[in-house]
């Protein structure tokens, strides 16, 4: 009878090995026994060694949201700012906001992916190196509920959409990791504080009731009108759809029309250009439009509108500029199609998709 060689572990497996190793290695916790195990394992294979490289571009590229405190949610029934020991005023939206109740949905819907993560590989390397393991994938989930902010009015976290209705009827549809305020005074002006993010405004047209949305050093005046403001870091950028806004920014003033863009910082306001605020605006639709945009552009862009945290890797590709249409309900067919189109290798873990 002959013995058969031992089966060949992919480069899957190789993989799921080594981030467990870097997560239990950069614990603090592995001790002398661990760390001359781990020595053993990374020299007996130079495809050992490449995963741990991979594993390591890994770590570091999700590791700086270990550095995001986590936020206290209000309790079911409380509004946000009576949880931040603040006066409440009214939001001027049809129902009163309080995000407890879905902050803690979120929060046990993401602490379930972890344990899919300790389950997914404990047939691999042990339920130890699975546990491990799963506080990794941990990192990538928790990006997407430390961003959330529990004393904004309206909030969504990471890959989340939401359609709001105001009082005065006008609609606010947001886009993921936004956070906004509302009032609706005494006097009838109607006021947003974009605090971060994205999100479509469709204003019911009321000369009496201006309309204001501020957004770090600038705000947007408009009577009755559809655009979008886009808060990225200092600079925010407004996209008109239909009608007129008036866009101030210190001394300076802008005027948009439809299918008009201008972009302002904390000291300056740009200049009008001329885009298609259809495309801009598609993931009010559910899509994601670009053109001539690098694959790193593309896949950051789409990590916001995702379910899971997408990590790039693969440096090479994500230099290659191109063109694309992406269905956000079917962001793991267009993965597989770039798979295919750039000869890179896309990985999936509960929680996390790989892009090396």
């Amino acid at each position: 009878m002959t013995e058969q060689d031992p089966p060949v572990a992919s480069d899957e497996d190789l993989d799921d090995v080594a981030l467990a190793w870097v997560a239990r290695l950069t614990s603090g916790e592995a001790d002398a026994h661990e760390r001359a195990t781990f020595v053993a394992w990374r020299d007996a294979d130079p495809r050992h060694a490449a995963a741990l490289v991979r594993a390591r571009d890994l770590w570091t590229a999700i590791g700086p949201e270990l550095d995001k405190p986590p936020q206290p949610w209000a309790r079911p029934g409380q509004t946000p700012r009576a949880a931040a020991g603040q006066r409440d005023r009214p939001l001027g939206l049809r129902a009163q906001f309080t995000p407890g109740p879905d902050g803690a949905r979120r929060v046990r819907l993401r602490g379930s992916l972890v344990a899919q993560a300790g389950r997914a590989i404990t047939h691999r390397i042990g339920p130890r190196g699975a546990t491990v393991a799963a506080s990794l994938f941990a990192l990538a989930i928790m990006a997407g509920v430390s961003n959330l902010t529990p004393f904004a009015d309206l909030s969504t976290g990471g890959g989340e959409r939401a359609i709001e209705t105001l009082a005065d009827g006008s609609t606010v549809t947001l886009g993921p990791d936004t956070a906004l305020d509302v009032e609706i005074g005494a006097d009838g002006v109607r006021r947003v504080r974009l605090d971060r993010g994205e999100a479509l405004f469709d204003v019911i047209h009321d000369p009496a009731r201006p309309f204001l949305v501020q957004s770090g050093a600038g705000e947007v005046r408009v009577l009755g009108t559809a655009f979008g403001v886009r808060k990225t870091g200092g600079m925010t950028q407004v996209t008109v759809i239909r009608g007129r806004v008036e866009v101030r920014s210190g001394t300076s003033t802008r005027i948009l029309t439809p299918d008009r863009s201008v972009v302002y910082g904390v000291t300056s306001l740009g200049g009008v250009r001329a885009v298609d605020a259809s495309t801009a605006l598609a993931w009010t639709r559910g899509r994601l439009v670009f053109e001539n945009q690098s694959v790193a552009d593309v896949v950051a862009e789409l990590d916001r509108f995702s379910d899971k945290k997408i990590v790039l890797l693969n440096r090479r590709a994500g230099a290659k500029r191109i063109n694309a249409v992406i269905d956000l309900t079917r962001t793991e067919q267009w993965l597989a199609a770039l798979e295919r189109s750039e000869n890179v290798s896309v990985s999936h873990f509960p929680g996390l998709i790989v892009v090396r």
